[in-house]
């Protein structure tokens, strides 16, 4: 004798419970994996590299020597990259 069908369970074709649970877990783990590229590969090496220099200019001006009316003075330009950007062409 067959055995009767049980209600309340769609067969073939349905969208059950586990199903449903692989395709969140599917989904959180590209999550995950998106995450940890952008956080730890695109804000540590990329923008770094791809912001503009950040410099610091000190200027110095002082008397080397005085001949008649004419003074010589001596200046002295010092740049520095203080940024995060390396190997700027100043």
């Amino acid at each position: 004798m067959p055995q009767p069908k049980k209600p309340g369970r769609a067969e073939g074709g349905g969208f059950n419970a586990e199903a449903l649970n692989n395709v969140v877990q599917t989904i959180a783990l590209l999550a995950a994996g998106i995450w940890g590229v952008y956080t730890f590969v695109y804000q540590a090496k990329v923008v770094p590299s791809l912001a503009p220099p950040t410099l610091s200019v000190t200027c110095t001006v002082e008397k080397a020597g005085q001949r008649g009316n004419l003074m010589a003075i001596r200046s002295t330009v010092t740049r520095a990259n203080v940024g995060q950007t390396k190997n700027a062409v100043v």
